[in-house]
């Protein structure tokens, strides 16, 4: 089975996006150090994936990510990306949660989210510039308290807000 992108080390552009779904076997990417500029798509779920660091050169995600059932850590590796504005996706309640997601820059618009994690708000993406969410936003909380700053400018949200209270230990 395949467990790396070893031997991609080549490779300097991916506009179109990775995905990564249902291998449980696959955890590395290395081999795209090399990717910089645009992509489209982030995509990883139910793949023991442990860093995005190989994505430290990209400039841009335009489109979605999603990261979901992974053995990650953290974001690292995708700070230096322009200010996200599409989908964002965290759904890390599996065998790994993620203990930080703060590494991501949030623009001042998103077109869905979805923070179905056990991350305490201070270590969510920085929503402080977010001013409106065109589709739908999903998160899950502890309690209401948890929501506290993580929100100060946002005004509209074009579709639904569900919100989930989620057990803690």
């Amino acid at each position: 089975s395949l467990v790396s992108l070893s031997g991609l080390d080549s490779l300097t552009s991916l506009p179109g996006g990775l995905e990564v779904t249902d291998n449980p076997t696959f955890s590395s990417l290395e081999g795209l150090s090399g990717v910089s500029g645009s992509m489209a798509d982030l995509f990883i779920r139910n793949a023991p994936v442990t860093s995005l660091q190989p994505l430290s050169q990209l400039g841009d995600i335009s489109y979605r990510i999603v990261i979901d059932n992974t053995h990650l850590d953290d974001l690292s590796g995708l700070q230096q990306i322009e200010p996200f504005t599409g989908a964002l996706i965290i759904g890390d309640l599996g065998d790994h949660p993620l203990s930080s997601a703060a590494q991501l820059p949030v623009g001042g618009s998103l077109t869905e989210l979805y923070m179905d994690t056990l991350l305490a708000t201070d270590e969510w993406p920085n929503f402080s510039q977010m001013v409106s969410v065109s589709g739908s936003v999903l998160l899950s909380v502890g309690t209401m308290a948890d929501l506290g700053d993580a929100f100060p400018l946002l005004q509209s949200i074009d579709g639904q807000l569900h919100i989930d209270d989620v057990p803690r230990d």
